[in-house]
C-alpha cells in the first residue's frame, strides 16, 4: 500500500540489442522486441549465441582452469 507523500517508480524491462529481456530496472525504456539484421544473418549462417545465468561457482566450472573449457568449446564449434 502506498502511503501519503511516498514516491512510487514503475519498473521497466531492459532489453539488449538482440531482443533478450533481462528483467526490470528503473530509468530505462524498453520497446518491442527487435533484432538487428546482422543477428538474423548470423542465424541464417548457422551461428548462434547462447546466454546463461549461472552462479560464480558454476561459472568457474564452465570456464575451466585457465579458460581451457571455453577454448575447447570454441574450437569444437
Amino acid at each position: 500500500m502506498v502511503k501519503e507523500g511516498q514516491i512510487v517508480m514503475k519498473r521497466q524491462r531492459i532489453e539488449d540489442p538482440y531482443g533478450y529481456n533481462y528483467g526490470y530496472s528503473t530509468g530505462l525504456t524498453a520497446g518491442k522486441r527487435q533484432r538487428q539484421d546482422s543477428y538474423q544473418k548470423a542465424l541464417a549462417d548457422g551461428k548462434y549465441e547462447l546466454r546463461l545465468l549461472v552462479t560464480s561457482r558454476g561459472a568457474g566450472a564452465i570456464i575451466g582452469k585457465k579458460g581451457e573449457s571455453v577454448k575447447n568449446i570454441q574450437t569444437e564449434v
